[in-house]
């Protein structure tokens, strides 16, 4: 999966995430299914190495489609302070 700023992310089978953008900022956490029948999943995500942003961010993510089934991750995010919305490309 691809963000909106070419940080590619990988979830293997359990769902763990991880990724590493450009600056080193250094990005794990987990997807969990919440209704499969909905794609609806629940999102955690810490964020470390990142000064300004380290946090550990929370929220929802739906599978949707874009140019064919299921090829776009729609995530909103947050950590109480800063929300981080954005649409990932299945790669």
């Amino acid at each position: 999966w691809m963000d909106s700023f070419g940080v590619v992310y990988s979830v293997d089978g359990n769902g763990e995430i991880l990724a590493q953008d450009d600056f080193g900022c250094i990005y794990s956490g987990a997807v969990d299914i919440i209704n499969a029948s909905f794609n609806a999943y629940q999102v955690t995500l810490e964020v470390s190495n990142c000064p300004g942003a380290n946090s550990t961010y929370s929220g929802l993510g739906v599978l949707a489609d874009d140019a064919t089934t299921n090829d776009s991750f729609v995530v909103q995010l947050d950590n109480g302070q800063w929300i981080f919305t954005d649409s990932l490309a299945k790669l």
